[in-house]
């Protein structure tokens, strides 16, 4: 699912880790997926198939102050746990209706 806060707009099903990076002014806020798993032939026309890993790039997000780095970092932290949480009690439904998300596949 696609989901756009603070200027960015993530799938929050492929968030792999949100790490906050000081620096002496401000910092970055780095998201980190999972890799994308593909079915790749392993030669042309060969017929034979198997599974492989192919790296995301991560994304980042500048900060000139550390106080809003702080408060981006919380917030998606927060807003990414929330998202989680309804997933595992299947309740994703509510969490698109609290955060105006629109199911765009029905």
């Amino acid at each position: 699912m696609i989901y756009e806060h603070d200027g960015l707009a993530l799938n929050l099903f492929q968030i792999k880790a949100i790490k906050k990076e000081r620096r002496k002014k401000g910092g970055v806020l780095v998201f980190e997926f999972y890799n994308t798993i593909m079915n790749v032939e392993t030669s042309l026309n060969s017929g034979v198939w198997e599974k492989q890993s192919f790296p995301n790039a991560s994304v980042s997000q500048n900060f000139d102050d550390s106080d809003n780095l702080e408060i981006a970092y919380y917030e998606w932290v927060g807003l990414w746990q929330g998202f989680c949480d309804c997933v595992q009690r299947g309740q994703i439904n509510i969490w698109r209706e609290q955060h105006g998300v629109e199911n765009l596949y029905e």
